[in-house]
């Protein structure tokens, strides 16, 4: 005995198998835009955090900066004060 199945049986497994397809392609359509959404939010972050690594070299170097000119600065005082003694 085979099973052959009918036109109606056929159309009804076409029918299943299209909207099992459509779900997938919406659930796919939906995971990339959040991948995307996701990608979007990364590069900002990575932007930002540049700005941040960038913003503490500039601010290392201008505090690495001021601590020289104040080393220089007591250095004058204290050549000043020496020079005064004599």
């Amino acid at each position: 005995m085979t099973n052959k199945l009918t036109y109606e049986q056929l159309q009804e497994q076409y029918e299943l198998t299209a909207f099992k397809s459509s779900s997938f392609r919406e659930a796919l359509d939906k995971a990339n835009g959040e991948i995307a959404d996701c990608k979007a939010f990364l590069l900002r972050e990575r932007q930002i955090r540049q700005n941040l690594e960038q913003e503490n070299e500039r601010l290392k170097k201008e505090l690495q900066e001021e601590r020289l000119s104040n080393l220089q600065t007591e250095d004058e005082v204290t050549e000043e004060k020496g020079n005064n003694k004599k």
